[in-house]
């Protein structure tokens, strides 16, 4: 057989058994006690209708009057509260031989596991950690035996012990202060275990609440780096924009009759680099719609640049051929001494020239309706982009010296939470006084951190002290 150090686990199984044993135990031992004292439960009224007795002192005299009629009401209490602690007992009991029944299964698969792990081994032995590890769950097994039977012995005597006196009415009146005073107890310890169970369950709610505002105060921090990193890139994007629209200008500028190609084509390919490197690198935004109008106008503009392109080049070379046409005929201008075959080809010559002044016309033609059609789009590209700009102008004036807008929105915070918000939107150092306390509940959208500061201290009556680049909060008093 093999005993291996896996079975380590199952340990705590049998340790956790023994310590339930012991708190069955425990208030079993309760339930059994026997107080010295015991305080009337019962309230008495005279034969004249006035209230004699209510809930009197242990050694109170009671009146003649009243003790058939208390002696009574107390025998019914005491009946009641012993056939309650007969059912009690019996759940216990119950639960008891349960855990009995438990203990010996998990102590038996806990054994059998153990020389699986040996008969598995081709040696068959167990090796000394196994053998320490089965020793101590029998041990263990063993106390918990010892703890289960005692929570028997212990349960079955008080059910005894409650029959017993129920039986016997002799005894159920000898032993009324007794099992009176059982019940007082028991009362009391209900009341204090439910006393407990509230504390608890207040302490419960108010971490689950620090829980969720510090949650929401992480939620409102992320959200806030999120706003203002879409920002940021909203902000690319639209001075992208303005730089392709610069560009564009500069090669509409450019586009006219006589001005130089190579110029024309290093502004042209900016732009389609530019406008390339937008759609990829915001294509997200694009997606999502972000300067949409400015995007459009921008694109048209340089769309309509960009085909101009070709215009531009018939028109340089239109002009090139022009300019060598009129060259050649220069050749012949004096028309003396010309023989026949240079008379020939200076006619040839100005058919030529001719040809080329009809050609190049009709390019410049082309290329002046072309810039024609582009001013327009260059015009509406600018108009969006001094609107997009006034906006901006608009939003930064509204915005805060950092630019750092912040949100709240809390319901029953801790002010001291809202401050701490406040402190890491903002960065700077706030230190909160301990006499600042309290609950608010605060609603405030798209407001710089030092708008929502003062709201919270006017709100809450407390007053602020800036020394040394850190903010004191505490209460005005």
């Amino acid at each position: 057989m093999s005993r291996g150090p896996s079975m380590n686990p199952l340990l705590p199984i049998s340790l956790r058994m023994l310590l339930w044993v012991s708190s069955a135990l425990a208030l079993a031992a309760l339930a059994a006690a026997t107080p010295t004292s015991a305080q009337s439960l019962y309230r008495c009224v005279g034969r004249d209708g006035q209230v004699v007795i209510s809930k009197s002192a242990p050694d109170a005299p009671v009146p003649a009057a009243c003790q058939e009629a208390a002696a009574q009401k107390d025998l019914e209490a005491v009946k009641q509260y012993l056939n309650q602690r007969i059912v009690d007992l019996a759940s216990l009991q119950a639960r008891c031989r349960a855990a009995q029944e438990t203990n010996t299964i998990e102590k038996e698969d806990a054994l059998n596991a153990i020389d699986s792990l040996a008969d598995n081994r081709a040696t068959g032995r167990v090796s000394r950690r196994e053998r320490r590890t089965a020793k101590e769950i029998e041990e263990s097994a063993k106390r918990v035996d010892v703890k289960i039977a005692e929570c028997l012995r212990t349960t079955q005597t008080g059910i005894a012990e409650a029959k017993a006196v129920l039986s016997t009415p002799e005894r159920l009146r000898a032993e009324l202060p007794k099992w009176l005073a059982a019940s007082k107890r028991d009362q009391q310890l209900a009341e204090a275990r439910r006393d407990e169970e509230v504390r608890r369950e207040k302490w419960l709610n108010a971490n689950i609440l620090r829980a969720e505002q510090e949650m929401q105060a992480a939620a409102a921090a992320n959200e806030a780096r999120e706003r203002d990193a879409a920002r940021r890139v909203s902000d690319g994007l639209r001075d992208q924009w303005l730089a392709l629209l610069d560009n564009t200008r500069g090669g509409y500028d450019i586009l006219a009759p006589g001005a130089s190609y190579e110029d024309f084509y290093l502004r042209l390919k900016v732009t389609r680099e530019q406008s390339q490197f937008i759609r990829t690198r915001f294509a997200r935004q694009l997606q999502m719609g972000d300067h949409q109008t400015l995007g459009m106008a921008v694109s048209a503009a340089a769309a309509a640049l960009s085909a101009a392109e070709t215009d531009f080049r018939m028109e340089r070379w239109a002009a090139d051929s022009l300019a060598t046409a009129k060259m050649n005929a220069a050749k012949y201008s004096d028309g003396t001494n010309l023989s026949n075959l240079d008379r020939a080809n200076a006619a040839d010559a100005m058919r030529r020239l001719r040809e080329a002044q009809q050609h190049y016309e009709n390019a410049k033609t082309q290329l002046l309706s072309r810039r024609d059609s582009l001013t327009p789009l260059m015009s509406e590209a600018t108009r969006v982009a001094k609107e997009e700009l006034a906006e901006a102008r608009q939003v930064s004036k509204q915005a805060p010296l950092d630019g750092k807008l912040v949100s709240l929105d809390f319901k029953d915070a801790d002010v001291v939470y809202l401050l701490r918000i406040l402190s890491a939107e903002s960065g700077r150092n706030i230190v909160v006084g301990e006499d600042v306390k309290g609950r608010m509940s605060v609603s405030l959208h798209n407001v710089s951190w030092e708008q929502a500061l003062a709201s919270i201290i006017e709100a809450r009556g407390l007053q602020r002290l800036d020394r040394n680049g850190t903010i004191h909060i505490s209460t005005a008093n």
